[in-house]
């Protein structure tokens, strides 16, 4: 879940044990985030999770992976690391297709006024 309050804003996560039907409260992770997020489970179980893992801005785009549900995030991979107020890289989106290669797109901002959609795939087997 995203942090919109006070900082410094972090990641939050909550648990259900009951197949989502109730949730605990959440609570603040070790990530920090500012934006949007987003979170897919592989085929193979590994889970990974994209966002703005920063305190101030979106320059900065990490891919998170984990093997244990979330609990711990084992290795992070920067797919977009700029310096502070230059760069927005925002609105990610992660899928799977059906041979197991994982799609990414997210805006792309570089230049003042310049907008664009940026596509990465990439393959698990490589993590």
């Amino acid at each position: 879940m995203r942090d919109s309050g006070d900082a410094p804003t972090r990641l939050h996560k909550s648990y259900s044990t009951d197949e989502g039907m109730t949730w605990t409260a959440s609570e603040k992770s070790s990530i920090p985030n500012t934006a949007s997020v987003e979170l897919l489970e592989l085929d193979n179980g590994l889970w990974l999770f994209l966002g703005n893992d920063i305190d101030d801005g979106r320059y900065r785009l990490s891919l998170y992976i984990s093997g244990d549900e979330g609990q711990t995030w084992r290795s992070k991979v920067y797919l977009e690391d700029e310096k502070k107020d230059f760069g927005g890289f925002s609105y990610p989106s992660l899928i799977q297709d059906g041979k197991g290669m994982v799609h990414i797109t997210y805006s792309y901002h570089l230049e003042e006024g310049g907008k664009s959609i940026k596509y990465v795939k990439i393959d698990p087997n490589n993590f």
